[in-house]
This record gives structure tokens, C-alpha cells and sequence, in this order.
């Protein structure tokens, strides 16, 4: 087992309880990721994925977001530099995030993020909240079609990288239980 260097701490001596911050009551549930028709803007092709519970329609929440991104890219606020990429649309009950992530730079992946209050209907507005200099970044559910177009990228990064080969990662998607 590897060591761990904790100031003012002997190593080995395990984990404090301080650092168990889980609430107690919650209880862990899978969700569905469906892809859906992807988005292409000016500048940028997005894959789309579809984030929820089973059962939950985002049909209409659906055209919102992408009627909402097009508009953010005609109003000139959302500028992604013809890149590569997807979004994730995912409902968590009282809030929605629309995820946009671009392939920059070769092997970097950016993000831009967006919620959306449920509950009152409210409009999409751009996540900028920071907690201390540490923010939120994703949740559980959101990291499986993250790594899964991780993987697609790196394939298509190791391809040819013609016309082929971009076609082949458009239709390299996730979908599942997560």
C-alpha cells in the first residue's frame, strides 16, 4: 500500500473521520445517458448527450437548451474557435446543467456550463460560482460520457484523422445506465 505524507501526521495512521463528509441519509441511484441530435454551431460540432433518471422526458428542455446555445453564439458569448466536441444535457430534479466541453489544443478538453432552476422555470445562466477558489466541476453521472469521449478523442487523435476517421468519432457515442 502506498504512503501517505500528512503534515502533523504519522503516515499510516488512516483517514480522519473529519474527512467523511457524505450525508448519511443519501443513497446512490443510476441515471441513463441517451445520446441525441447533435449541435452544430458556426464554429463547433457537438455530440449530444441526454442525461436523466428513467422516464424523464427532456424533449422540451432539449429545444430550450438548443435553442439557448445558438442564441448565446449569435449574441457573440459563445465563441468555441471551430472546435470538436459534446454537451451533456443532464435533469437533476430541481436543476438542469448544459455542458458544453471542446477539444482545444490537441489534448485539452475546455468547458463552458450552464443551470437552469427546474423548479421555478427559470433561465439557463452561466455556472461562475467558485467556493473558496475550488469549484464544482462534475458529478457521477457526468463523467461517464466524459470518459467515454475521452477514449473516442484519443482513437481519433491515433486515426489518420481524414474525413473517415471524423465520421467514425461522430458516431463513437455512449449510452447506457450510469
Amino acid at each position: 500500500m502506498d504512503q501517505v505524507a500528512i503534515v502533523g501526521k504519522a503516515p499510516g495512521s488512516g483517514i480522519p473521520d473529519q474527512f467523511e463528509t457524505l450525508d448519511p441519509e443519501y443513497r446512490s441511484y443510476r441515471k441513463t445517458v441517451r445520446p441525441g441530435v447533435d449541435l452544430m454551431l458556426p464554429d463547433a460540432y457537438l455530440k449530444w448527450y441526454d442525461i436523466a433518471a428513467e422516464g424523464v422526458d427532456l424533449g422540451r428542455l432539449g429545444q430550450e437548451a438548443r435553442a439557448y446555445l445558438e442564441g448565446e453564439h449569435q449574441a457573440g458569448r459563445l465563441r468555441l474557435q471551430d472546435r470538436l466536441g459534446f454537451l451533456e444535457l443532464h435533469h437533476c430534479d430541481a436543476v438542469a446543467f448544459l455542458i458544453v466541453f471542446t477539444w482545444n489544443n490537441n489534448n485539452e478538453m475546455w468547458q463552458s456550463a450552464w443551470a437552469k432552476d427546474l423548479a421555478n422555470d427559470g433561465p439557463f445562466e452561466r455556472v461562475t460560482t467558485q467556493h473558496h477558489g475550488h469549484r464544482p466541476a462534475l458529478c457521477v453521472w457526468e463523467l461517464a460520457p466524459v470518459w467515454h469521449e475521452r477514449e473516442a478523442w484519443v482513437r481519433y487523435m491515433e486515426s489518420r484523422r481524414d474525413k473517415n476517421a471524423r465520421r467514425e468519432w461522430q458516431s463513437d457515442r455512449f449510452a447506457g445506465a450510469c
